[in-house]
């Protein structure tokens, strides 16, 4: 039986895999293909594409990007659909050799919708990577379930981005949303922007109870600044995210939201569940956690074994001196330590917290990358002066960068000679000083 085109071109495009591919990487969008090789030895096959005319001139650019680079570029608009998705699936699924390839090029792909009604006039049932922009009063009336019946259509759903910030968004809508998204049981990456709405502590528990049938989730990012969720709706949240054991990172974004030490320990409690964590990044800006709510929320972390990225922001809260320790203390026990970041900035930790928190410091023997926030927390010479003394023993750090101005330093001459003990570091490849 004769083969029709469609068929010849992918026999064609079938045998070109079998011969090349492993010189290729293949990067696309919803417009364009584009494939990149490494050897200009193979400019002579791309021609041979060219005289073959597998397509048309016109449906494609090549282009030696340098001496050992060549690019193919399919231009969408001059292709059909048929076709276009094709030359995807040749060259990324049809090889066993190469199916990992293909899944993570699947992965990266996202559909990006900026009107609910695009997204609703979509093929629900297909999506498995979806990007959703409706900030700014975009979610439309809240009494219409438009975004919500969506994603419950959403069936296969594994990849969610949905920012729909500054959108009057109430305990009642939110819960609505968490139970549309407890239904994709597929879901393994979720970031979720709720910045200025009207979450109370409520909507934020529902929520994480919805969350807690989100199994597969290994990536988890909320974003509730400038809520009013409050310690009993973060308590709420992270008891429900607690119950995904295979989480390895996870973002929480809670700048003004009325949480103080109890929230804190809340947190920390569930945190100590996610033994698989490796990336951890908390924003706790413009609360009211004091020093008993800086213990509770890192004394556990000690149980998330893979810990080696930490970020953890508690600018403009309560935390003395005692906190500063127990903060130490806290991330002393973080084995595998080897990226932290801490903003402490606007607070009350003076020398004694800095001497504990950076003491403590040293028993992480892993940690290469040190970034401190120390700013207005009414550190003086002696502070300064143990900093001199100590930061020799950071002995694995690479990255080293400190924020100490606006602190109560009287001898200015520690200014200059910490600045030299700093630049005495052997080890360190990059460095930033601010006094």
């Amino acid at each position: 039986m004769q083969m029709n085109n469609l068929q010849q071109l992918q026999l064609s495009l079938q045998l070109i895999l079998i011969q090349y591919f492993h010189f290729f990487i293949l990067f696309y969008n919803k417009n364009n293909l584009i494939l990149v090789n490494n050897l200009n030895q193979n400019i002579s096959f791309l021609q041979k594409l060219y005289k073959k005319n597998q397509f048309q001139k016109k449906q494609k650019e090549i282009k030696l990007l340098s001496s050992k680079q060549t690019k193919i570029t399919i231009k969408k608009q001059n292709i059909s659909n048929q076709h276009f998705d094709l030359i995807k699936l040749s060259f990324c699924q049809n090889s066993t050799d190469n199916r990992q390839i293909y899944q993570k090029i699947i992965m990266e792909q996202k559909i990006f919708f900026s009107e609910l009604e695009d997204l609703l006039n979509s093929s629900l049932s297909s999506h498995k990577t979806l990007e959703i922009n409706l900030r700014k009063n975009k979610v439309g009336d809240l009494s219409n379930s438009g975004l919500i019946s969506a994603l419950e259509n959403c069936t296969i759903l594994e990849d969610l981005i949905l920012d729909i910030c500054n959108n009057q968004i109430t305990d009642i809508y939110a819960s609505s949303l968490g139970s549309a998204l407890g239904q994709c049981a597929n879901l393994t990456n979720l970031e979720i922007d709720f910045t200025l709405n009207k979450i109370h502590e409520q909507g934020a528990s529902n929520l994480g109870s919805s969350l807690a049938n989100c199994t597969h989730l290994i990536n988890l990012k909320l974003v509730f600044n400038q809520n009013k969720i409050g310690s009993l709706g973060l308590s709420g949240l992270s008891t429900g995210f607690s119950n995904c054991s295979n989480l390895k990172s996870l973002t929480l974004f809670l700048e003004d939201n009325g949480i103080d030490d109890q929230g804190a320990g809340s947190l920390g409690f569930s945190l100590s569940k996610c033994t698989n964590l490796s990336k951890l990044i908390l924003y706790f800006t413009r609360n009211s956690i004091g020093s008993q709510g800086t213990k509770y929320l890192v004394s556990n972390l000690k149980d998330c074994t893979h810990l080696s990225y930490l970020k953890l922001f508690l600018q403009a809260n309560s935390i003395t001196g005692q906190g500063g320790q127990f903060l130490g203390s806290g991330l002393a026990g973080c084995s595998n330590l080897s990226d932290l970041i801490i903003d402490l900035s606007i607070n009350q930790i003076g020398n004694f917290g800095l001497e504990g928190l950076c003491s403590a410091l040293q028993n992480c023997n892993k940690l290469s990358n040190l970034i401190l926030y120390l700013e207005s927390n009414q550190i003086g010479d002696e502070g300064f002066q143990f900093l001199c003394s100590n930061l020799i023993k950071y002995a694995h750090l690479s990255i080293l960068t400190l924020f100490l101005n606006q602190n109560i330093l009287v001898n200015r001459a520690y200014n200059s000679k910490l600045r030299k003990k700093i630049l005495k570091m052997k080890r360190l490849v990059a460095k930033k000083i601010k006094l």
